[in-house]
This record gives structure tokens, C-alpha cells and sequence, in this order.
């Protein structure tokens, strides 16, 4: 009995369900792809993992793949660089059909491939609709039309957002039906007509940020549509961040979007923000997102659920109390206690209040653009290159890019998402930690400000002491330059204020 409970406990269904399989995996090169793929080189005994990349900068496919996977996350674990041979490069085009791939490879997947991960996506906010619909749509119709070809094919993931219904503010575990389909869609799109575009596209979006969310709704749409009797799961990750513990605590390697503000923040160039500081975050650890994904395909392939099943992955529905300002609270504080020698200025306090319409444009011409514009023209007098206008620039189009995700509060619902993580073995649970619930914030917040520092910053962590003493310079500078500058505003003013008053007197 007791032999039979610990062989139980000892037992990995999704380690058994993946053992000697073959991946074919899109997005390799993203954030997420990369974690994904160095996770089941580091703990599944797969026999193969096929990447569609291509060739870029004057560098094939596989030369990118090599420089890649010479690379972190690649290169923090011994297992991962021995089993680094097992990834092979497949070129090819998610906007092309068949996905660009030559017939010969093509055939190759036909035989080979079990499961499919479709990672890959246009993510840019400012993207136009045309561009979004070929990577976010056009790319998971050639991709599903390949699957159907594939002659051993168990389970596919389609990797969603839990934004891609966000004209909703509560968003369940389901696709809505479309008012149109994303050929209605495309054929706008192909009218010569200017105007006609325009006045379909604001029809098309009305009520979304961006075409970025549109397209992924239209792409799932599309997944339910197409996949036929092709097991299949559509994960929907909230905003992906930074690592809770694997390749390593706090591992990051981009900037875009809601990472690149939060870095903005660590090194003081960000100080206004328009935001409900009340709101619940919904964010979702990049491991965790890459956990749930491995999961969700053994899931589909063994358990073999009639419907398509869609999991809404978000760390915000278990986590109320972790608002947009108590996480940068806790993040304000932890870059107190490791300091970037970057930093450029003291750190923003948190505004609490909706910035008025009126009002945060100048706030953030003045705090951003024309500190950077001051600060160029000074370290350019040192003979150093002027970089700060542009990060400035960056900074503030990506705030107005967010600025719907941080001002609206979603409910997502995650009943699926717990059905799913409550089915997993003891070992499975341990193996591929998906599970938020239990989450400690106020370590990983930690964590994501010494991984900036680390990673992205490429500053020694060992190094606080002289980090400290650099910012306190940093920062006493500052003011110093702020009361000077005051002074000066003052001093004219009061001069100003004299003539008047003398021309005044005289004309009496």
C-alpha cells in the first residue's frame, strides 16, 4: 500500500506524455519562446523540438539559432547546453502559407511532429490593423492548415491574451462569437478607398485599445473555427513579466511594453503616470506562463476534453490586494535597496488620482522630455553621445500605448485555468509550477527589481555599496540643480515684477 502511494507521488504524467516526443514550437526567438523551450530542454527527455525563425541581420535561421541558444536563458543550466542539440531550425514565415516552409522540410514535420505550440504573435501595441491581422490571424490559419497535415499530431496550444476580449470588463474562459470574421475584415482592408478603410477599421475596434487585441480575438476565433477534431487548448496569459524562478529568479531579457515602464521607474526617468492606483495588476510570470502552456497540451492529448479549452492565466484574480501602486510601492522600495548606478534622478512617488486629460501631457513634457532635452545638452558638453531625448520619447508613447491597461480594472474569471492546475500530480505540480495562489509578491517584486538590475542593467548586484553612494550624489545634485533652477524662475519673476511695477508708477 504504502509502495502504491509512493510510486503515485513519484509519478510525472506530463514527463511520461512528453518522453521521446517531437515539438514544433513558433515565437522561439520571443521572451516567452525562450523559456518555453529552455524549460523542456532542461526537464522533458523530448526527442526533437522543431523552431520556425528567420533568417535576419545577414544571419540564416541556424546561425540564429546558435547565437541564441548560446545565450541566457540557454546558458544558466548545465542539462540545457547538453541537450541544445535536440532544437532544430526550421525556416520559414508565419505570413506565408504552409508558414514559408520548404516542401521537403514540410514533409519531414508531416512524419515527426506530436505537438504543437503556437507561441508566436506580433505584439506591438502600435502595429496597424494590416500588419497585426497577417502575424496574429493570417499566420494561425496556415499554421492550423499545417497541423491537419500532420500524421502523429496529439494536442496544439494556441498562446492568446487575456486582453484579446478586453471590449468586455468581464472576460470568462471562452471565445465570444465575432459580429465579423477576419475575412470581412481582410477584404476591407484590400479597398483602394482611404476614407472606407478608415471608417471600417474605428467600426472594427470600437471599444479596443489597439489592433493588437483585436487580431487575437479574431485568431481565436479562427482556432475554433478551424481545428477540426485536433485536440486543442488556447492559452490566454495576462501581461508577461519578469521570472519568479526559472531560468532564475527575476530573469528578464525585454523592454517592451509594461517592462519597459517598470524600468523607466527603477532608473528615475519615469515620473508621471496615469493610472487607477486602486486597480488589481494583471500580470503572470513568464515560467509560470511557460509551466501552464507544457501543462495544457498534456492535458488536452490525455485527458481529451470535447471542446477547445480556453484557460485565462492571470496572477490578479487570486491576488486583489497587489494594486498598479502597491506593486510599484514595493518596487520603489526594493530599488531603495538596490540602487541602479543608472539611475538618473530620484524615483517617482506614485501618483494615487487619474491624471486630468489636460494636465498629463504637460507633466509629461516637462518631467520627461524636457529633463531629457537638459540632460542631453549637458552630457554632450562632456563630449558623450545624446541618447536620453530618445528613451524619453519611447517612454512616453509607450505610456500612452498602456494607459487603457492601467486605467480599466478586468475581471477575469480562472475556472478552467484551476481545474487544470488542481488536476496535476504532486511531482507535475512541483515540476511545472503554474500555480499563483501562491504567490508571494513582495518577494517576486524583489526579485524583478534585482533581475533588471542584473540582466538587463548588466550591474553586479554584489555592488550596493558603491551603487548607493552614486545615486545619493546622483539625487542631492539633482535638487541642487532643481533649487537653482527655481532661483533663477524666482529671480526673474521678481525682476518682472519691478519693471511692471515701475512702468506703472511712471505712466501715473
Amino acid at each position: 500500500m504504502n509502495n502504491n502511494n509512493e510510486s503515485t507521488l513519484d509519478q510525472s504524467s506530463i514527463l511520461d506524455f512528453y518522453a521521446g516526443k517531437t515539438l514544433f514550437i513558433t515565437g522561439f526567438s520571443g521572451f516567452l519562446g525562450k523559456v518555453l523551450v529552455e524549460k523542456i530542454l532542461r526537464c522533458i527527455d523530448v526527442k526533437r523540438v522543431y523552431v520556425l525563425l528567420r533568417g535576419k541581420r545577414g544571419l540564416s535561421p541556424a546561425e540564429r539559432l546558435k547565437q541564441i541558444l548560446n545565450k541566457q536563458p540557454f546558458t544558466f543550466h548545465d542539462k540545457t547546453v547538453l541537450n541544445a542539440y535536440k532544437v532544430v531550425a526550421v525556416e520559414g514565415d508565419l505570413g506565408a502559407p504552409n508558414l514559408g516552409i520548404d516542401q521537403k522540410t514540410c514533409d519531414k514535420l508531416i512524419e515527426e511532429v506530436n505537438v504543437v505550440l503556437h507561441c508566436a504573435a506580433d505584439v506591438r501595441f502600435d502595429a496597424d490593423l494590416e500588419s497585426n491581422l497577417v502575424n496574429n490571424v493570417k499566420g494561425t490559419e496556415y499554421l492550423i492548415d499545417l497541423c491537419h497535415q500532420f500524421a502523429h499530431l496529439e494536442a496544439m496550444v494556441h498562446v492568446s491574451t487575456a486582453y484579446s476580449f478586453c471590449d468586455r470588463l468581464v472576460i470568462e474562459e471562452k471565445v465570444y462569437p465575432m459580429e465579423f470574421g477576419y475575412d470581412e475584415v481582410e477584404n476591407v482592408l484590400k479597398s483602394p478607398d482611404a476614407a472606407f478603410k478608415k471608417k471600417q477599421t474605428e467600426k472594427f475596434l470600437a471599444g479596443r485599445p489597439n489592433p493588437y487585441t483585436l487580431t487575437k480575438a479574431l485568431g481565436e476565433d479562427l482556432v475554433m473555427k478551424k481545428r477540426g477534431n485536433i485536440p486543442t487548448s488556447i492559452v490566454r496569459p495576462s501581461i508577461v513579466i519578469s521570472s519568479v524562478n526559472e531560468p532564475a529568479p527575476g530573469w528578464v531579457d525585454t523592454i517592451q511594453g509594461i517592462q519597459g515602464i517598470g524600468l523607466a521607474a527603477q532608473i528615475g526617468l519615469l515620473q508621471t503616470v496615469d493610472w487607477n492606483y486602486w486597480a488589481a495588476v494583471d500580470t503572470i510570470a513568464v515560467d509560470i506562463c511557460a509551466n501552464f502552456i507544457i501543462a495544457s497540451a498534456w492535458y488536452s492529448a490525455c485527458k481529451k476534453p470535447n471542446e477547445c479549452m480556453v484557460y485565462n492565466l492571470t496572477a490578479g484574480a487570486f491576488h486583489p490586494e497587489m494594486t498598479w501602486g502597491g506593486i510599484f510601492e514595493l518596487a520603489r522600495e526594493a530599488a531603495y535597496v538596490y540602487p541602479s548606478k543608472k539611475q538618473l534622478r530620484p524615483l517617482m512617488a506614485p501618483p494615487k488620482y487619474k491624471r486630468a486629460r489636460f494636465y498629463y501631457p504637460l507633466e509629461k513634457f516637462l518631467y520627461h522630455t524636457f529633463f531629457a532635452i537638459l540632460l542631453d545638452m549637458i552630457i554632450s558638453l562632456f563630449g558623450y553621445k545624446r541618447f536620453l531625448y530618445k528613451q524619453a520619447c519611447r517612454l512616453n508613447k509607450g505610456l500612452d500605448l498602456v494607459v487603457f491597461f492601467t486605467t480599466h480594472e478586468f475581471k477575469i474569471k480562472t475556472d478552467r485555468y484551476l481545474e487544470l492546475v488542481n488536476s496535476l500530480s504532486p511531482k507535475d505540480y512541483k515540476l511545472f509550477y503554474c500555480d499563483v495562489r501562491k504567490f508571494n509578491f513582495s518577494e517576486y517584486i524583489v526579485d524583478c527589481v534585482k533581475g533588471f538590475k542584473k540582466y538587463f542593467l548588466k550591474e553586479d548586484e554584489a555592488d550596493i555599496a558603491s551603487a548607493k553612494k552614486q545615486v545619493m550624489i546622483v539625487c542631492a545634485l539633482y535638487r541642487f540643480i532643481q533649487l537653482m533652477f527655481l532661483g533663477l524662475i524666482g529671480k526673474y519673476l521678481f525682476s518682472l515684477g519691478c519693471y511692471l511695477m515701475n512702468n506703472t508708477v511712471t505712466s501715473s
